[in-house]
């Protein structure tokens, strides 16, 4: 069996879909999402229309009715809260951005990648003598993976973002009379 030919063929290949990646795909996926933020309306300056309602009362304190009693945190940890207006929901728009950008950042990888492996097949060998280019290509290789590593972050931080909601909303549950865990969720979400 011929594996160098078929070595060749991978290459070429693998060079064809590089140019078509960065010719072709790169400008239509940057025209892409430039609409999805415009149909979205997911400008910066209006990270403000992000909805923020909880469905978490604030209860009417008088002497009568409210338990002074101090809480046990031995106790607080296993307790559940139940909530008047049943569940506490997501910022459902926040989840439906990020479920839109979730395939979007994952296809992005896969090109990173991709353009990783075309550079490389485009580095000539040492003893060409031109070192220049070389220097130049390991340079965007490391651009390349930095970016790589930033949009894998941006994957596994809405992971994060989730957690410390759900502990800021466990906070509102037990003390619904401090306004800051309000104030502090809303921030966060937008």
């Amino acid at each position: 069996m011929n594996y160098q030919g078929e070595f060749f063929d991978y290459k070429d290949k693998i060079l064809e879909e590089g140019e078509h990646l960065i010719l072709e795909i790169f400008p239509e996926k940057v025209i892409k999402l430039n609409e999805l933020i415009n149909k979205y309306d997911l400008s910066l300056e209006n990270h403000h229309r992000v909805d923020s309602d909880l469905n978490i009362p604030i209860p009417n304190v008088n002497e009568n009715s409210y338990n002074y009693n101090v809480h046990n945190e031995k106790n607080d940890e296993n307790s559940r809260i139940l909530f008047p207006n049943g569940i506490v929901p997501c910022n459902i728009q926040i989840v439906e951005m990020f479920n839109i950008m979730k395939e979007k950042m994952f296809d992005f990888s896969n090109d990173l990648k991709n353009l990783r492996m075309w550079i490389n097949l485009l580095i000539p060998k040492i003893e060409d003598g031109n070192n220049f280019g070389v220097s130049i290509q390991k340079k965007v290789l490391n651009e390349i993976r930095e970016i790589d590593k930033y949009n894998s972050d941006a994957i596994n931080h809405f992971g994060y973002y989730l957690e410390g909601r759900g502990r800021i909303i466990q906070n509102i549950a037990k003390f619904p009379q401090i306004e800051d865990y309000r104030k502090l969720i809303e921030d966060l979400d937008n």
